[in-house]
């Protein structure tokens, strides 16, 4: 299983970063490729879906792969691990919708047969059960479980985002809930969210 770990957002007035970027972790036993998979963002309210397709490369248990977006728009510090895979798509601020997804036609939602993961964070219509609050400029959300309940599944944290060259998460360290999905790190960030 693919997850979302770290998301921030990066506004013009972060001296932070200089980029959106999304972590992505398996948090699987196997490896697992990413060809055929999307990462896609629509406004908090929009209906309009960015695709980003994904490439040709294997996570490793425990691996994570980070995606740089869009950024603020004014000079500050590059990302601390060179991206796996860059776009110019850029988060929202205050909200929005974020699928990981099987295949790359444009459009998720929430428990679609399609979506393997689903993150709706501020001011966003659509999340899995509610909605997670949106990170200042200097902080970014992190998965620490998957139980479908954005809200409880992130927290805010400091910017710390990891590339597929990073040390693999010990999978020792996710533990299964009741409902058999797992607990762990992982980050989502906006060049500001």
């Amino acid at each position: 299983q693919k997850t979302a770990y770290e998301i921030y957002q990066c506004d013009w007035s972060s001296d932070v970063c200089s980029s959106d970027l999304v972590e992505l972790t398996n948090i699987s036993n196997a490896s697992i490729n990413l060809a055929g998979l999307s990462l896609q963002y629509a406004a908090a309210t929009g209906t309009t879906w960015q695709v980003i397709a994904l490439p040709n490369a294997d996570v490793p248990p425990g691996g994570r792969f980070l995606v740089q977006l869009g950024g603020g728009g004014q000079p500050a510090p590059a990302l601390p691990v060179t991206p796996d895979l860059a776009s110019t798509v850029g988060l929202g601020a205050t909200g929005g919708k974020l699928a990981l997804v099987n295949g790359t036609s444009p459009g998720a939602a929430p428990f679609a047969a399609d979506v393997i993961d689903f993150v709706g964070y501020g001011t966003a219509n659509a999340f899995e059960s509610a909605a997670v609050a949106a990170p200042s400029t200097t902080t970014s959300l992190h998965r620490i479980r998957d139980t479908d309940f954005n809200f409880s599944d992130f927290v805010i944290g400091p910017i710390d985002p990891q590339n597929a060259a990073s040390q693999p998460m010990s999978l020792l360290s996710v533990s299964a809930d009741a409902a058999g999905q797992y607990e762990g790190d992982s980050e989502i960030g906006r060049a500001h969210v």
